[in-house]
This record gives structure tokens, C-alpha cells and sequence, in this order.
């Protein structure tokens, strides 16, 4: 039953954290106080509310326009290197599951997948085939390579937002500050990024590639385990390894 204005002795607002809308606040009000158990069965409701909405923007139509403006940037380019388009998607795939095992909220997600897509597409505007496959680089074409995140994040914002080209033009940063292009460290370094970090970095390891060696996936775990704390977040790490035949299966 509706509750009259007059009947009002009670009411409850909070504000609505998904992060597709801005300023918006539930709002109920009651005849009588509130048990605690009601107020925590408000507080569930108001958390799946939110889930609900970012689960439906993140899955409505801009989710394919979005997904067509980032293989759109993955071509015709990449077309020429299919290693490295496979890779691409690869890690699309692994990283996108481990942002849902890690339950990050689905607009998180999806910035996640998309920005694991294009995270090399920087590259295209590199000398790819003469620098991405030699392991013998000397200092100067080593540096040219590390602006690779500096030109995709430009290639990737006017078309795909702030927050996927901020995880393309962090996923080569490391926690321990040491990472480029602007040694960012820890918690600074963006979740996508976080986890971009970790997916690439096992990809790289165990796919088969034609320009790298790849090793067993429990060395690649040993690998994973050895840059904990250092390359990768650590819990991110732990977490991964935990899930891994969830999220690399």
C-alpha cells in the first residue's frame, strides 16, 4: 500500500553509487521506524539496484558500438601481424574474466575488455615488425618502443573514453614505481590497469607466439609470483592464481 504524507514517521535516503549516473539518490519512507533488519535488507536492495543498472548500460546497445570502434582500431594495421591481433583478443579474453571473478562492478569490466583489446594498438604507428619481435634491442629503439602506450592512449580517448585509454596508457607501470611512462606506483596505478597487467603478462607467457618462448602455465605462475609486489599487485596476483583455472580455461 501507497504510504500518505501524513502517515510518514520515517525516512531513509541514499545516494545510488553506480557509476553510470551521478546524483541520484533512493528514498523510502515508512509508516512506522525501521527495524535494523529492514534497514539491511534496504541496504541489499540498494547494492543490487546498482549492480542491475551498470549490468544494463554496460550491456545495451553502446556496448557493440564501443566494441566496433575498438576493432576498428585494431585494423587494418594489425591485419598484417596476426600474432599480435590474436594476442590482443587473448587478453581481452583472460582479463575480462578475471575482472568479474574479482566481481569489479560491470561498467569496470567492460572498460577492462576494452581497454585489453586495444593495449597495443600504439604499436601500429611503430616500427612493429622491425622493433615488437627482436629480444636484442639497443637503448634508443627501446625507447621508441615505450611510447607505445603514450601513442595508443591518444589513439584510444576520443573513441573509446578517459577511463580505457587511462588503463591503455598504464599497463606498462609497475607498483613498485619503476614502470613507464610516468612511474606511477601502487594503489595510483588504475584497477583496469592493475589487471590488464597481470592478463598481458600471461598471454605473453604461455600463448603460442611466434616472436616469444612460451613456458609451462605453473612457470608462468612461478613468474607471476616472483613480480608480485614488484611488477604486479600482489593481491591481484593472488587472487588470479587462486582463480586461475576459472579465468585462463
Amino acid at each position: 500500500m501507497p504510504v500518505s504524507a501524513e502517515a510518514i514517521v520515517s525516512i531513509v535516503s541514499s545516494p545510488v553509487s553506480a557509476q553510470v549516473f551521478e546524483g541520484l539518490v533512493l528514498t523510502v519512507a515508512f509508516e512506522k521506524p525501521p527495524r535494523a533488519d529492514a534497514e539491511r535488507a534496504l541496504q541489499m536492495f540498494l547494492r543490487q539496484l546498482e549492480q542491475s543498472m551498470e549490468a544494463t548500460i554496460a550491456s545495451g546497445p553502446g556496448r557493440n558500438e564501443r566494441q566496433a570502434m575498438a576493432e576498428m582500431l585494431l585494423e587494418p594495421d594489425f591485419q598484417k601481424y596476426p600474432e599480435l591481433a590474436g594476442h590482443s583478443r587473448q587478453v581481452a579474453s583472460v582479463a575480462q574474466r578475471f575482472a568479474q571473478v574479482l566481481a569489479l562492478p560491470p561498467t569496470t569490466v567492460e572498460t577492462v575488455r576494452l581497454a585489453a583489446l586495444v593495449h597495443d594498438v600504439g604499436l601500429r604507428l611503430l616500427d612493429y615488425n622491425r622493433l615488437y619481435t627482436r629480444l636484442d634491442l639497443n637503448p634508443e629503439e627501446k625507447r621508441g618502443l615505450a611510447e607505445h602506450p603514450l601513442v595508443g592512449a591518444a589513439l584510444v580517448e576520443p573513441l573509446l573514453g578517459a577511463d580505457v585509454a587511462q588503463a591503455v596508457l598504464r599497463h606498462h607501470e609497475r607498483v613498485d614505481g619503476k614502470g613507464y611512462p610516468s612511474r606511477m606506483a601502487g594503489q595510483q596505478i588504475p584497477i583496469a590497469a592493475r589487471v590488464l597487467q597481470i592478463a598481458d603478462a600471461w598471454v605473453a607467457m604461455t600463448a603460442r607466439q611466434s616472436y616469444q618462448t612460451t613456458v609451462s602455465p605453473d612457470e608462468a605462475a612461478r613468474r607471476l609470483r616472483q613480480g608480485a609486489g614488484s611488477q604486479f599487485d600482489r593481491e591481484l596476483v593472488a587472487k588470479f592464481l587462486e582463480r586461475r583455472e576459472d579465468i585462463v580455461n
